[in-house]
């Protein structure tokens, strides 16, 4: 058999240790290679470099050459699927090709949700057979759980809010059931706070605060005591630290504005030293710091401190501007962008820099392409912000017609 199909980590957190190679897979690396590039193994290995290559351009913000490389692993996955239909292996392998076409899909600067959905679907169904044929495979019914994440995402792009609650809860009662399996494992309990903090995301957006404020609480738990157990771990601090934030987020829409406002001063300092840590190279952690400048902000103006709260402000602008100028079809770092546009002509009634005017413009939203609600949400913000209250209400009626609450 060839070897095992390497975890699926579109995800910014880093994958599950890969196997080591396995004998066919050695000996296709050596003598007779001629032959070694038509023989399944050769087209395997292949298929990994191609996503590999992709994922690497994923984490720099290259979305269009992470999908170019994703096509590719997937047309070599398709061929070995063609050639033998019931070896679950391949069949999962393409479960995973199409899972990251969907995903990716969904990073574009215009994504088509439409299309991300289908594949999804498609990928879920690739890995509903892989079990049929193999079904005692725990890998397989984990991989499953994150596919049916990606899905539930798609559901959000739609502002299909509905939709994406039910799935987004079913993935966590399956966490829970692989966690109850082996609950000393550290990634069924990463995992889990993963799914929760996603669960948290749809449950604000349709005003289910007390809701997502619970399933975040159990989120930063979760991941505060993994980041307890591996001190040197960054990637695991960044995300105690920013779930932290974010339940905080959560408790200045309740009755804990004043707790939750020492929380982020409080965090303020370690959030900025983790930062200049992991964003030079994860354009993930760039964009979530920059957010965080947007609630340091607030809070330092709530406070009067006006001059600070600017100054977090054009921090948060300058590093985005020039995170959207090196990654252009990077959409999280263009939208984080106009969330600090918009706070800024807020509060200063101008922009921080003309060269922001520019970059803003590439929102890609219109009244006539509108899909998420969250996208509604901030077309509306840049409207309010540019002066624009007619288009900005277009934007609030079409989600709150959808069903859209999120408290800002």
């Amino acid at each position: 058999a060839p070897c095992p199909a390497r975890r699926n980590p579109l995800s910014p957190r880093a994958p599950r240790a890969a196997p080591p190679p396995c004998a066919p897979c050695r000996q296709a690396a050596g003598p007779g290679r001629s032959r070694a590039r038509r023989s399944p193994d050769a087209l395997f290995e292949l298929g990994q470099a191609e996503y590999y290559v992709g994922y690497a351009h994923v984490m720099r913000g290259e979305i269009e050459e992470a999908q170019w490389h994703w096509y590719r692993y997937g047309v070599l996955t398709r061929r070995l699927v063609n050639a033998d239909p019931y070896n679950p292996t391949y069949v999962m392998e393409l479960a995973f090709t199409l899972n990251n076409i969907g995903a990716v899909e969904q990073r574009k600067l215009d994504p088509d949700f439409v299309s991300s959905l289908e594949r999804l679907n498609q990928a879920v169904q690739f890995s509903r057979i892989a079990l049929g044929l193999e079904p005692d495979n725990v890998a397989y019914q984990r991989e499953l759980t994150t596919m049916l994440e990606w899905k539930a995402d798609a559901h959000w792009g739609l502002c299909e809010l509905g939709e994406a609650l039910e799935v987004r809860q079913q993935t966590v009662d399956r966490r829970r059931d692989f966690l109850r399996d082996n609950p000393e494992d550290r990634w069924d309990r990463q995992d889990l706070a993963e799914t929760l903090s996603g669960l948290a995301g749809i449950q604000r957006e349709i005003g289910l605060i007390g809701a997502a404020r619970n399933s975040l609480r159990e989120a930063v738990e979760i991941m505060q005591s993994l980041s307890e157990a591996a001190p040197d771990d960054v990637r695991l601090a960044w995300e105690a630290l920013y779930r932290e934030v974010r339940l905080g987020r959560l408790m200045m829409q309740d009755d804990e504005q004043a707790q939750a406002a020492e929380m982020i001063l409080r965090h303020a300092p370690r959030i900025a030293e983790l930062a200049t840590v992991a964003s030079q190279a994860d354009t993930v952690i760039a964009v979530e710091a920059a957010l965080f400048e947007i609630d340091h902000a607030r809070v330092l103006f709530e406070r009067g401190k006006i001059r600070p709260g600017e100054e977090q402000l054009r921090i948060a602008a300058s590093g985005l501007a020039q995170l959207v100028t090196d990654h252009p079809d990077y959409r999280p770092a263009l939208e984080a962008l106009v969330r600090v546009y918009y706070e800024y002509r807020e509060h200063f009634g101008t922009v921080p820099g003309a060269e922001f005017e520019s970059l803003v413009d590439r929102f890609p939203v219109t009244p006539d392409n509108v899909q998420s609600c969250a996208d509604a949400a901030l077309a509306a913000r840049l409207a309010v912000a540019r002066g624009d209250q007619d288009l900005a209400a277009q934007y609030v009626d079409y989600a709150l017609d959808k069903g859209y609450y999120e408290p800002d």
